[in-house]
């Protein structure tokens, strides 16, 4: 039996600038689009060469792929999805979504301030779910992520991660309410999965971290460059990952045993 990779660490690798502030990132093909409400760029993996997007497609808040589609969303109300040949498939209409994810099973998960909703590819809703029942307040930022069997929500002002079931079940919550060597509280901003890990970026401790799904700590990385650090995207061993109101993507590399 193969064993899965063991992360042992994450290294900084280099630091990619431009003149545009970035907003959500997802891969396309051999591109990494990087998006927000008024333009987009795509980065071409293999030479490093950005390059203005003209396909108007992508304007938005909040972009999500995977190796068949992708779905594009305003911080308003309309979800689209497309084929990677940029064929329209179905746009979904939601209050307010904060995030969005595309699991394995081609389902598209959608946030809001205090629901998460299930919708299959045809944009039919499969299930949705109250948070209030189980988080501590309502409010309108909360980020979430999946995996093969579990959905984490991430509640930021409380500090706590919340993972579901696909039926809405709580199964466990955990928090780190730890101070860092300068004294600073953790303060996650963004959540996502990759190769059952949770990836959690604490971006006023410049810091990348990774758990378990049910909270143990794997390793953590601090470089001065991820100050700021919002979202994450995998692409192979390496992570790229945006900055809080600061031109420039963030390049690391996962190193396994």
């Amino acid at each position: 039996k193969i064993l899965p990779p063991i992360l042992k660490s994450i290294s900084y690798c280099e630091l990619i600038k431009f003149n545009f502030t970035p907003g959500a990132i997802a891969r396309v093909k051999n591109h990494i689009y990087i998006i927000n409400n008024f333009s987009s760029y795509k980065l071409n993996i293999k030479n490093v060469k950005l390059e203005k997007e003209r396909n108007k497609i992508f304007i938005g808040g909040l972009i999500f792929s995977n190796d068949n589609y992708i779905c594009i969303g305003d911080l308003y109300s309309v979800h689209v999805v497309y084929s990677l040949k940029m064929e329209m498939i179905k746009t979904i209409y939601i209050r307010f979504p904060s995030n969005l994810v595309i699991d394995n099973n081609i389902n598209i998960l959608i946030g809001t301030g205090d629901k998460i909703h299930i919708y299959n590819l045809e944009g039919k809703l499969i299930r949705s779910w109250n948070l209030s029942n189980h988080l501590y307040k309502n409010h309108q930022y909360r980020d979430i992520a999946c995996n093969e069997s579990e959905i984490f929500v991430l509640e930021n002002d409380m500090k706590y991660v919340y993972v579901f079931s696909y039926k809405g079940e709580l199964i466990t919550s955990w928090s780190r309410f730890w101070i860092d060597k300068s004294g600073n509280y953790w303060s996650p901003l963004k959540i996502t999965t990759f190769r059952n890990f949770v990836f959690i970026t604490d971006f006023k401790n410049n810091k990348i971290q990774t758990f378990t799904p049910y909270d143990k700590l794997i390793c953590e990385y601090e470089h001065d460059e991820l100050r700021g650090a919002k979202h994450m995207l995998f692409v192979g061993d390496y992570v790229y990952v945006n900055k809080l109101s600061e031109e420039e993507i963030v390049k690391c590399r996962l190193i396994f045993d």
